[in-house]
């Protein structure tokens, strides 16, 4: 075994961040330090003959290696000869020297290592990476781990043991701050190669004795009882009935007769209870939601699901597939499809486009039993679930755009607690030990549904976050409950909730799923079974503490988005195919139970059986048992049905993909599963499965439930606030400080605060096709109400005309969780309500095309929970979405939402209990994706939005009809009260109506209205216009999107109107003035009060056409109400009152802030989090920027014009050589490594340009199946290769260097030929710089590292472009050496532009030993003309200031060029902004003068004019 040292494994910040985790722990630890340590295990073949052998020098280019000064931690392995610092480090035996003792008594060695006995993840892909450069003949595996050094003062701890070996129990809880109990083993010596690299041998198999001599019935069901428990099966009792009398034909009486004849006559292996228990489990059956009920008393007429399928049997129309699939089918537009095929002609795989339907997929998961257990891997796998379910509907699918949400009890966030989190009650409240606190959940748990959504390659894009816990006593009167003593009650969100969603599309031919027939390939796809996620099925079907510590965290799965990626590859290229070649024919994704119900459901569905063989299954870890091997949840999987025929050619698609399968079985007529082990050939254990597939999917008895209407009375909410601010005087001239501390409070509270923490750190430009994130405005605001994607990828070019190039997609999401606590039917009717008025910011041209997933949480077995649930589901199965015209064709349920642990004193339980919780998602076809409106207020002194009319009003269209019930509100909330009333939706007809008012709303500047307003839109306005804009409203119209009587939108959700009020001033940095005098009486339940409604901003000429138009729809005008006017603009404005938000009430001043403080006020629950995750500098630096006055926001100054570009290409596709019969487009190749995830966007961008897009993946280059002699380009894209296990783009740029033959034709590309271009985007960028040898006059070209904030960014900052080029001379030209500017940035030198920024490896690092060195280098670079973009500030300035540069790059470099301009390498992606719709936010004037090409398409204009030059050129 050979060990590489590697670098520092903390940054400073995370090393400050982990002694602070060490300390709380162990008050004694004082000191930590980490290193990256490479295991790497030969093959007994070779031998390892010297310190220079070539296969050295290839693992110690691979390997991160320190750079400059040893890290402390490597530094203390050399001292106390853990390692050898001048020599190689080859290991045969275990080495723990003595001489570590006295020395450093206070210090222990932690080395974490993956577990024994198994492969980590991270192993997969770095030996993929050697072997792909060159060391498959000498390389076996290769392991990562980390030395850490604790230093502990024993002084400061009353333990004898200060820091305890690792394997004591009293170590457990400090090691968990660094290590995973799952997937890895800590160690405090380094093992031997047997310890670390030797695989375990096969666990046997185990029977539970049901049959046997003198064995009754209750013998058998109290052995069954027994191992049940053990195993942590959640099997119900007649469940358990169940399989004793289909094992044995025995009866709780005695009897044999009816079953004796069908019984198996035989004890059950452990493998077919475990599949058993999670094919029947809650979470896979959905057992409660088919039960039969009794409430009160009274037998229902219908199961839950009844209700709910009976929106779909009411409102069928647009549901193509509903209740069947992994996801549901909605009916989608026909569009102009972009996709990869085979083209017969060339051979190669090409970018080519046709028309077809464009169908939607929408499923939302939830994963909230691991997310509790283990907050990153919890949450990342629910992501990654959900996004197999969406690409496994019908015959293959595609995941398009995601979103997540969490709620969870209250942060607690040590030195910022808040009164409502203070109580005494919520103080005490623990939680227990082996679930993690509200706070961890938040810390990770986001981290980790980002990371996989964005290494996997999907746009998150929406989602919630809110907290929500109360004693009981806080909620509710009292009552005469006895049992109170000895049980504390709380409401709460211990368990989570983690939603996992999202929209996809998928082909007409693919989309529905049909039985196949025997003799079909059974197919795994993805990656190998590891020891993880073991029973989570059952696991998330039980109260959270009803089972063991152990058995929770064995229910855990582990991710491997890279894996996901390339597995969706292999579903992308054969659902591209015609339908009669596609191999595909029947996939489920892995998830619940694993292989244990993926594939017997799989032949299930078609009438079939299975022959499978249990050692054909991939494994990573061979000392599992054929239980765990059957029944584990290791992530990335997928069952497939290949057609006998088509199998070869599937092979080759997987293999080009580099993407593990394996043929497990065959489908078999006979209804029968069996699944056989080689290994235990003729032994009893040959055949580990041999069941009948009805006793499998049979009936086991149907669940009944009974329960009763629980009648609380809550607590009051005393609307004067005297009663909970008794600082503040009682008198009514006192109300404005009691309304500004609850405004306050509110503002900070979760449900409403911003939630950027959760935003920024996913991706939302990934593909390219989203129109509208989470952001808003040129400040960028999270407050957006809907996600908006585009159908499909389209530009303003002739060589791509489309059809229906503006459709799309919208999603939006709607919860109320604390209403169920006074009104579970009222809960439901309003996250509907509030789903639907999300929605309707979008372009969605009629309620009737809306449908909606229902995901469903509740406590189902705590007395009076069935019963809320009931009621529930009834009043939107049955009542609210019928009237609607809406369906509920897809949803899930959570029935386990508990949990309960022994008080520390031992005398009481504690339980946490949550309430009834429903999570609506809603999703719709868009007609035209420019058109959604924002909550961005609108005023003539923000740039590009000079034609806005200077006097705008605010109107609140109330669909609570003049009810202002505060029950279950924020502002009840933050002062530990419930309120009595909940608000609801009382009106279905009036909830249309607006609706429908706002749809007419969206186009009312048509033509014959034009007119009638021109002169209003047309005053002149003061302001000079940027270059390339004109502000006329013939410029405002011609940008679909800007001829809206609406100007500004937005709900009113959580905080009430104050909130809407205060988040639509924020996104335009404006002052307003609302009156709330034509609200009531009462100026605090107007202000908030969460009843449905919205707020919108109209010209006030505009007003009465505004009521006018919503009347003809049928709202009635008295609850329409002109509210308010909008102040100036902060950055515009010295400071004055016009720039305050503030609310009167019958001309007294209730509320009156700056906008800045309240900016900063808003943000601040997000900036602490971001302080305690990320680098807390970085936080501070972006927390500042909320208070500056002068920040002007986001702005675009051209030096070009957009517009000219389709002129360009109209001019080069009529130049005589294109319109040649013997022409063919240019070629470029749009190359990927494996993970990389944004190639269809870059070759959309080149396509419209008028190139060739060839797609090349690396395994092609590699195998020599392409050449690049025919490309004149090459475009490196982004994403995550190979994971980024070995740094970003690592693996990808030395398997080329490595590679005689891809190194071979591309030097001869770059350097050899003068006619070709190279462009690295992000990972593509990172790939270049690594590549540098082989790119002349980039010796001075840095490298990419971790950003500065130490977390993924997803930014839209501004950056400039600067003039390139040196002084190159052309070995073909006689003429003087000329000066050369970037080929990609003609014409846009001196423009100063936002763009997409995604990446966390993105800081740049000139090369160098020293700080001088790197200065020296940077200084080189910018002397050449080699820096071609750097980030600037909102002023146009220069920046290394956070968030403007979002990755720390020094000077802000972001993007650099090549002496001779024919090569390009940017972090940013311009490539997924090409269309001016794609942009996060552009000034209306300047979209009407663009039209759908953005200034980014720019770039790929110019390479295609550049390479017809050349052609000219020849």
């Amino acid at each position: 075994m050979l060990i590489l040292p590697g670098q520092s494994a903390l940054s400073d910040f995370a090393q400050r961040t982990l002694l602070g985790r060490l300390a709380k722990v162990n008050p004694a630890v004082t000191a930590v330090d980490a290193v990256y340590l490479h295991f790497v295990e030969f093959l007994p073949e070779f031998t390892l003959n010297s310190d220079d052998a070539p296969e050295v020098a290839i693992l110690q280019r691979l390997m991160p290696t320190p750079v400059g000064t040893a890290p402390p931690a490597l530094d203390l392995l050399y001292h106390l000869g853990y390692l050898q610092r001048d020599s190689l480090n080859v290991v045969d035996q275990a080495s723990a020297p003595s001489s570590a003792s006295s020395e450093v008594s206070n210090r222990r060695l932690y080395l974490v290592l993956p577990r024994h006995g198994t492969i980590s993840p991270w192993s997969s892909k770095a030996t993929d990476i050697a072997h792909d450069c060159q060391l498959s003949h000498c390389v076996k595996r290769i392991e990562r781990g980390i030395a850490y050094f604790i230093t502990a003062d024993p002084s400061l701890s009353s333990s004898t043991a200060a820091l305890p070996d690792p394997t004591d129990q009293r170590a457990q809880e400090l090691l968990a701050c660094f290590a995973d109990r799952m997937t890895q083993t800590v160690w405090d010596r380094f093992p031997s190669p047997s310890e670390l690299f030797l695989l375990g041998q096969p666990r046997g198999i185990n029977k539970v004795q049901l049959t046997g001599a003198h064995q009754g019935y209750t013998q058998a069901k109290d052995n069954l009882v027994r191992d049940n428990r053990k195993w942590g099966l959640a099997l119900a009792d007649d469940e358990i009935d169940y399989l004793v009398r289909a094992f044995t034909g025995l009866s709780p009486d005695g009897s044999t007769e009816d079953v004796a004849d069908k019984a198996l006559n035989r004890s059950p292996t452990d493998v077919e209870l475990m599949m058993f228990a999670q094919v029947n489990s809650e979470h896979c059956r959905h057992k409660i939601f088919n039960a039969s009920w009794t409430l009160d008393g009274q037998d229902q007429p219908q199961s839950l699901f009844k209700m709910i399928k009976n929106t779909y049997v009411q409102h069928p129309q647009g549901v193509l597939s509903a209740y069947s699939d992994n996801a549901s089918v909605l009916e989608g537009p026909v569009a102009t499809r972009f996709h990869i095929a085979q083209d017969h002609r060339t051979g190669l795989a090409m970018y080519q486009s046709q028309d077809e339907p464009i169908h939607i997929l929408c499923k939302v998961e939830t994963h909230n039993h691991p997310t509790a257990v283990s907050p990153f891997p919890g949450a990342a796998t629910g992501s990654g679930g959900e996004i197999r379910d969406e690409g496994s509907v019908g015959r293959g699918s595609k995941p398009k755009a995601g979103m997540t949400g969490f709620i969870v009890s209250h942060l607690h966030v040590p030195g910022w607690e808040q009164p409502w989190e203070s109580t005494p009650a919520l103080t005490a409240l623990g939680k227990p030990a082996h679930i993690a606190s509200p706070l961890d959940i938040m810390l990770e748990a986001p981290i980790g549904g980002a990371a996989f959504n964005n290494e996997y390659g999907r746009p998150n894009l929406t989602g919630f976050f809110r907290t929500f816990a109360e004693h009981e006593s806080s909620l509710y009167q009292p009552t005469s409950d006895t049992s109170s003593s000895k049980v504390q009650r709380y409401r709460g969100f211990h368990k989570p909730i983690m939603i996992a969603g999202g929209l996809g599309n998928v082909r007409e031919p693919n989309m529905l799923k049909h039985p196949f027939k025997a003799g079909a390939h059974l197919v795994v796809l993805g990656g190998p079974a590891m020891l993880i996620g073991l029973g989570g099925g059952a696991a998330s079907s039980m109260a959270s503490g009803a089972s063991s510590a152990a058995l929770d965290f064995a229910s855990v799965q582990r991710e491997n988005p890279e894996m996901e990626r390339r597995c969706q590859e292999v579903i992308d290229a054969c659902s591209n195919l015609p339908p009669e070649e596609n191999p595909i024919l029947f996939i489920h994704d892995v998830g619940a139970g694993g292989l244990s119900n993926a594939l017997p459901e799989l032949v299930h569905d078609s009438g079939l059986g299975a022959l499978i063989e249990l050692r054909d299954i991939p494994v990573d870890d061979p000392s599992m048992s054929p239980m765990e091997i059957w029944c584990n949840e290791s992530q990335e999987r997928y069952v497939l049905a290949v057609h006998p025929d088509r199998l070869d050619y599937f092979r080759a698609l997987v293999e080009r993909e580099r993407c593990p399968m394996a043929v497990v079985g065959k489908a078999t007529d006979e209804q029968y599963l069996r699944v056989t082990d080689r290994d235990q050939e003729n032994t009893p254990n040959h055949a580990v499965i041999d069941l009948p597939m009805d006793v499998l999917f049979g009936k086991p008895p149907k669940m009944h439930r009974t329960d009763h209407t629980v009648n609380a009375v809550p607590t009051p909410l005393d609307t004067t606030l005297v009663e909970y601010l008794h600082h503040i005087p009682p008198e009514v001239s006192a109300l404005s400080l009691r309304v500004t501390e609850a405004a306050h409070r509110i503002l900070k509270f979760p449900a409403v605060a911003s939630k950027s923490f959760l935003i920024t750190i996913g991706d939302r430009s990934v593909s390219g096709l989203v129109a509208q994130d989470q952001m808003v405005g040129p400040w960028q605001v999270p407050v957006a109400d809907v996600a908006v994607t585009a159908s499909t990828y389209v530009q303003d070019s002739p060589f791509t005309p489309a059809t229906n190039p503006c459709s799309g997609e919208a999603m939006a999401t709607g919860e109320r969780p604390p209403l169920a606590l006074l009104n579970p039917a009222a809960s439901a009717r309003m996250a509907v309500g509030e789903a639907l008025t999300n929605l309707i910011a979008a372009d969605v041209a009629d309620m009737s095309l809306i449908r909606l997933s229902a995901n469903w949480m509740c406590a189902a077995q705590q007395p009076g929970e069935g019963a809320a649930l009931y009621q529930a589901v009834q009043a939107i199965g049955m009542e609210l979405c019928p009237a609607l015209g809406i369906a509920i064709p897809v949803g899930k349920d959570s029935m386990s939402m508990k949990m309960t642990w022994p008080a520390p004193t031992g005398d009481h339980q504690v339980e946490v209990t949550a309430p009834l919780s429903l999570i609506i998602t809603g999703f719709a076809p868009v007609t035209d994706v420019r058109r959604t409106l924002t909550p961005m207020l609108q005023h003539p002194g923000i740039a590009g939005y000079e034609h806005t009319p200077a006097r705008t009003c605010l109107v609140l269209i109330d669909l609570a009809a003049g009810r202002q019930r505060l029950g279950g509100s924020a502002l009840a909330q933050v002062f530990n009260r419930l309120g009595e009333t909940s608000p609801d939706v009382d009106d279905p007809a009036l909830l249309r109506a607006f609706f429908q008012g706002l749809v007419a709303c969206k186009r009312y500047w048509t033509e014959s209205n034009a007119a009638k307003f021109s002169k209003a839109s047309e005053t002149p306005r003061s302001s000079q216009s940027p270059a390339g804009t004109q502000h006329t409203a013939a410029a405002r119209q011609a940008y679909a999107g800007q001829d809206s009587l609406v100007l500004a939108y937005h709900d009113r959700s959580d905080g009430g109107l104050f909130t809407t009020i205060v988040e639509m001033a924020l996104a335009a940095r404006t002052g307003v003035e609302v009156d709330l005098t034509p609200l009531g009486d009462d100026p605090v339940a107007a202000m908030f009060n969460e009843e449905l409604g919205a707020v919108v901003q109209v010209a006030e000429e505009h007003y009465a056409a505004l009521v006018e138009l919503f009347a003809s729809q049928g709202f009635p005008s008295a609850h329409i109400h002109r509210i308010g006017c909008v102040g100036a603009p902060v950055h515009d404005t010295k400071e004055s009152l016009a720039t305050n938000i503030t609310f009167k009430h019958r001309d007294q001043v209730v509320y009156t802030s700056s906008v800045p403080l309240v900016h900063q006020m808003w943000t601040s629950t997000s900036h602490q989090m971001q302080r305690l995750r990320d680098n807390a500098e970085c936080a501070d630096q972006e927390y500042q920027v909320l208070a500056a006055s002068q920040n002007s926001g986001l702005n675009y100054r051209l030096t070009f014009s957009p517009r000219d570009d389709m002129t360009t290409l109209q001019s080069i596709l009529e130049s005589p050589t294109v319109a040649s019969p013997t022409f063919t487009r240019p070629r470029v190749g749009i190359v990927r490594e494996q993970g990389v995830n944004g190639h269809l966007e870059m070759a959309h961008a080149f396509f419209s340009a008028g190139f060739e897009a060839v797609d090349i993946h690396m395994s092609d280059l590699l195998a020599g199946r392409i050449t690049l002699a025919s490309m004149s380009g090459l475009a490196f894209c982004g994403g995550f290769s190979y994971g980024d296990v070995l740094g970003a783009a690592s693996g990808w740029a030395l398997s080329c260097l490595l590679s005689k033959r891809a190194r071979t034709e591309l030097e001869h590309f770059i350097q050899d030929r003068k006619d070709t271009f190279l462009l690295g985007v992000c990972n593509g960028c990172q790939f270049l710089s690594k590549i540098k040898e082989l790119i002349p006059g980039t010796e001075n070209w840095p490298t990419f590292l971790r950003n500065k904030s130490e977390q993924f960014e997803a930014r839209f900052p501004r950056v400039q472009i600067n003039p390139t080029g040196s002084l190159w001379h052309n070995p073909r030209s006689t003429e003087e050496p000329t000066r050369t500017s970037c080929i990609f940035l003609r014409g846009m030198v001196g423009s100063q532009l936002p763009i997409s920024s995604a990446h966390g490896e993105g800081r740049a690092e000139f090369p160098g030993a020293t700080p001088e060195a790197r200065q020296a280098a940077m200084e080189n670079c910018i002397a050449q003309g080699l820096i071609a973009l750097q980030f600037v500030d909102n002023q146009g300035e220069v920046t290394e200031r956070y968030p403007a540069n979002p990755n720390g790059s020094p000077r802000g470099i972001t993007g650099l060029t090549t002496p001779s301009g024919r090569v390009l390498a940017m972090m940013p992606h311009p490539e997924r902004v090409t269309r001016t719709s794609a942009l996060s936010w552009v000034p209306p004037s300047q979209a009407g003068e663009w039209g759908e090409n953005s200034p980014w398409f720019h770039m790929f204009v110019n390479a295609r004019a550049w390479v017809n030059e050349m052609a000219s050129k020849e």
